[in-house]
Formats: C-alpha cells, structure tokens, sequence
C-alpha cells in the first residue's frame, strides 16, 4: 500500500512540474518583445517613389536615384496604378518620348519628373475613369546615352568639334581643350571665350591654367556652353 501511495504522489508531482514549465515558456513567450513590421517607403509622392523602383517595393534591394532627374527617351520606368491591383509594369520611354499606360495610351513622360508624370497620369484617369486614382512611378533603369552632355569647342584646338561627357561628372575648361586634342601652334591660350548657354561670357588664361595649376581659375562647364579659342598673328615661343 505505502508503495502504490508513494507511486501516485511521484506521478503528481512529475504532472506539476510539466505543467509548469509549460506555463513559464509562455509567460516566456508574451515577454518577448514584438518586432514592428518594416515601415515600406512612402509611396505616390516625388519624397517616396524617387528613390526606390517599383520591383524595389517588392522586396529587391533599393537603387537610389537622382530626385530631379527629368525623364529622356530610353529610360525605363515601372508604373502602378493601385486601384487596380495587378502590381507594377514596365515601360520604356519610346522614341516620341512616350509611354504607354492602359487604359488611357500613350502619355507623354519626356522631360517630366516621375513626380510629375505620376501627376498627369492621375490627370488623366481621373477625368474619364476613375473617381480616385493612385499613381507610382519609379526609373528603373536610365538611357546613359540621353543623360550625356554637350559643349561645342571650336576655333584654334587641333580637334574642334563636340565634347560629351556624363551629367554625373564636372567638365571644366582645361579638360575640354585637352579633349579637343589640345590647341594648335596659333591658338591665343591666353584668352580663351566662354559663352555661357545661359547668356554671357567668359574669358579665361588657359595656358596659366595647364601649366601654372591655376584651378580656382578653371571654370566649370554647362551643358550648351560654346568654348572658341581665338587665333595669335603671330607666333610667340612658349
């Protein structure tokens, strides 16, 4: 009898010892903080969609993008519209600078921001079918040959002509006349002109620039700027 009594209190006493470690992973379990969700960036605004790409949203990784960067032929943008809820598509800017948007067609893109295309879009929808319509626009991928830039060097350089370099980088005044294969045995180095595509102009000692290392004296050039460097009469030893 003592035996059988001695079982059962064992018995027991295992049964309280699984129920309350199994009350303390619990209690365990409701301590542990919750992990908010990862807030997505804001959306349909020019602060939201310029950074981050449609399949960005998604879940790929982000690639950031240039905010202003005004939309050129051979760019590839993803649109949404969320109201319909069949996700992103892909579009290239064609060649007339459009892009097609069902149901409205081809919308004009070229030279907008996406902030600004996601505008027209909306614009658009709005006015014929749509009570409300929510719009994201993301670049994808960037023409590099339309972001190029250009300035036209003429004149006494031994390669006149047009210089293009990428809209990411600076050009200045002595690169461009390197790049033009530098100047020719009449060139006047000494006064080069600069006429600005915004209006006015510049004159610059080139020659001071390349061989006295004058850079606060090396302008940087815009986009349009026209660079002519004029001819001497006569020769001077350099």
């Amino acid at each position: 009898m003592p035996r059988r009594i001695l079982h059962i209190a064992s018995l027991i006493v295992a049964a309280a010892a699984v129920m309350a470690t199994g009350m303390a992973q619990q209690a365990a379990r409701r301590a542990e903080p919750v992990t908010p969700p990862q807030a997505a960036p804001a959306n349909g605004t020019a602060a939201g969609n310029a950074n981050y790409s449609a399949v960005d949203r998604a879940g790929m990784s982000a690639t950031p993008v240039d905010a202003n960067k005004r939309l050129s032929v051979g760019d590839v943008v993803s649109v949404e519209i969320v109201e319909d809820q069949e996700g992103a598509f892909q579009r290239n800017v064609t060649a007339t600078g459009d892009i097609e948007v069902p149901p409205l067609g081809r919308v004009h893109v070229a030279g907008k921001s996406t902030a600004d295309a996601e505008v027209e879009i909306k614009r658009k929808l709005e006015a014929d079918y749509y009570y409300t319509a929510t719009v994201r626009m993301a670049i994808d991928r960037i023409n590099p040959v339309a972001s190029l830039r250009k300035v036209l060097v003429s004149g006494e350089v031994r390669a006149p002509g047009t210089i293009e370099w990428p809209s990411s980088e600076k050009l200045q005044l002595s690169v461009a006349i390197l790049r033009a294969s530098g100047f020719t045995d009449w060139s006047d180095k000494e006064k080069v002109v600069v006429y600005r595509a915004k209006g006015g102009k510049s004159v610059h000692n080139v020659k001071d620039i390349l061989e006295k290392g004058k850079a606060d004296e090396d302008p940087v050039l815009d986009e349009g700027d026209r660079v002519f460097v004029d001819k001497r009469w006569f020769r001077l030893k350099d």
